[in-house]
């Protein structure tokens, strides 16, 4: 059975419908939100996000070091922070997420 909102309104105290919400019917939208929610958060989604985050935080952190600490030239220390985030990131993901 579906469920519906009516959409009502009014003009001078006099009511009309000026539509009808549809707002699901048996579970029908649930189901396809769920079948989404199952084929795009899974394990290899979950650690993909992970190292993702691990993968910015290691890049941040390097250049940080480079160029705050050890005084380095900001570019310098933004290409050899990218570098290794980037080999980080190729390691990781294809150790621990196979996608396919």
């Amino acid at each position: 059975m579906c469920s519906y909102i009516l959409l009502l309104a009014s003009n001078d105290l006099k009511w009309k419908t000026i539509g009808m919400l549809h707002l699901f019917c048996g579970g029908e939208i649930l189901d396809k939100l769920n079948k989404l929610i199952k084929k795009f958060i899974n394990k290899e989604t979950i650690l993909y996000l992970i190292f993702g985050v691990l993968t910015t935080i290691l890049n941040i952190a390097i250049c940080g070091l480079l160029y705050d600490i050890l005084h380095w030239d900001v570019i310098i220390a933004t290409v050899i922070a990218w570098i290794a985030a980037v080999i980080f990131a190729f390691i990781t993901n294809k150790i621990f997420v196979q996608i396919f």
